[in-house]
C-alpha cells in the first residue's frame, strides 16, 4: 500500500492547491491563531515603498463585523504582497466583500495589519450564505476554545469537525483535521479526532457521502475513511459506478479508486497501482503507448471489481 499511499499525498497537494513553504492552514487553525477575525469591504487599494525599498499594496477595508478580538476603528489597513507568487498571497478587489483572520504590527516602519496566513486567511464573500455558514463556526468554534477540560473540548471539536464537513464550503478544512495526526510545523503529535468519532458521526459522515453528486474532490471521497462499517455493500456499489463511469483525467482519479475499492473490500491493490503508474515520473509517462497502457491496467481492475461488487 505505500505506493498508494504516495500516490495520494501527491493527489492532496494538488487538490488543495499547496504553496509548500507555507504548512495547511484549515479553519480550525485559523481560528486558534490568529488574534483578530473580521468581516468587511474593500473600498480602496494603495500602495507604497518603504525607506528600504519594499513595495507592500494596502487594502482599506470597511470593518463590517469583529468576530474576533476587539477593533474600535470602523476602517482597518490590511498590507500585502501582491507581486509574490509562492507562496500565494492575499489578494483584494475594489467592493470586495472579505473575510480575513488577521494580526497586527506587519512591519515596524508601517505598523498596521496583515494576513499572516496569506491565501488561506482571506476569504472572498459571496453571498450572505458563505457569510453566515463561516460565521456560525467562528463563532461555535470560539466558545468551545474556552471549556477548560481537555477532553470535553476534544469531544466538541470532533462535533463541530463533523459539523463543518457536511457542507461543501468546510468539508476540505474538516476532513484536512480530521485526518491529522502530527505538526510537522511544531514536530508535535495532535489530537487525531477520527478517535473521537462515534457510529452517529460516522453515520452523518456516510449520509453526507451518499448525497453528493458527481465529480467527487479528493476530500469527499476521503469522507470514505471515516465511514467504514456503516453501510460497505452500498459504497462499493457507489465507487464501482464512479470508477466505470469516471471521465476525469486518469492520473488525479484511478488510484483513488484503487485505494478505497480495496479498502473496503479488504483486498490490496497495490500491484495493480504500481503496474498502472509504473512510467510516473518518465519521459514515458505521457506517451500514446503508455495511455493506452493505463487504459488496459484500469480495464482490467474494473472487469476484478465487477465479479466482486454485485450491482
Amino acid at each position: 500500500m505505500k505506493n498508494l499511499l504516495i500516490l495520494l499525498l501527491i493527489l492532496f497537494c494538488f487538490q488543495k492547491n499547496y504553496s509548500f513553504p507555507i504548512p495547511e492552514r484549515t479553519l480550525k487553525v485559523l481560528i486558534e491563531k490568529n488574534q483578530f477575525i473580521i468581516e468587511g469591504e474593500v473600498f480602496r487599494i494603495d500602495s507604497i515603498t518603504t525607506e528600504n525599498n519594499d513595495f507592500f499594496s494596502i487594502a482599506k477595508i470597511k470593518i463590517l463585523k469583529v468576530l474576533k478580538g476587539q477593533i474600535k476603528n470602523d476602517t482597518i489597513n490590511i498590507y500585502f504582497r501582491p507581486n509574490m507568487i509562492c507562496p500565494a498571497p492575499d489578494s483584494y478587489q475594489i467592493n470586495e466583500k472579505v473575510l480575513c483572520f488577521i494580526d497586527t504590527n506587519f512591519n515596524k516602519e508601517l505598523g498596521g495589519y496583515y494576513v499572516p496566513d496569506l491565501s488561506y486567511g482571506k476569504k472572498t464573500i459571496t453571498s450572505d450564505y458563505l457569510i453566515n455558514i463561516y460565521a456560525n463556526r467562528i463563532n461555535e468554534y470560539l466558545n468551545i476554545l474556552r471549556i477548560e477540560n481537555q477532553y470535553k473540548k476534544d469531544i466538541e471539536t470532533t462535533e463541530w469537525l463533523v459539523k463543518c464537513a457536511e457542507i461543501d464550503i468546510t468539508r476540505e478544512d474538516a476532513v484536512s483535521d480530521l485526518l491529522k495526526k502530527y505538526d510537522y510545523e511544531k514536530n508535535i503529535k495532535t489530537t487525531y479526532y477520527a478517535d473521537f468519532l462515534t457510529t452517529s458521526h460516522k453515520e452523518r459522515l456516510y449520509n453526507c457521502f451518499i448525497n453528493l453528486k458527481s465529480n467527487l474532490s479528493y476530500f469527499d471521497l476521503s469522507l470514505l475513511i471515516f465511514t467504514k462499517g456503516i453501510d460497505d455493500k452500498n459504497i462499493l456499489k457507489i465507487l464501482k459506478y464512479i470508477a466505470k463511469n469516471s471521465h476525469e483525467d486518469f492520473c488525479t482519479t484511478c488510484n483513488l479508486y484503487f485505494y478505497y475499492i480495496g479498502m473496503y473490500l479488504n483486498e490490496d491493490f497495490d500491484a495493480i497501482s504500481k503496474e498502472y503508474f509504473k512510467n510516473l515520473g518518465t519521459m514515458k509517462y505521457n506517451s500514446n503507448e503508455n495511455k493506452i497502457h493505463m487504459q488496459m491496467v484500469y480495464d482490467k481492475f474494473l472487469n476484478e471489481i465487477e465479479k466482486k461488487i454485485p450491482n
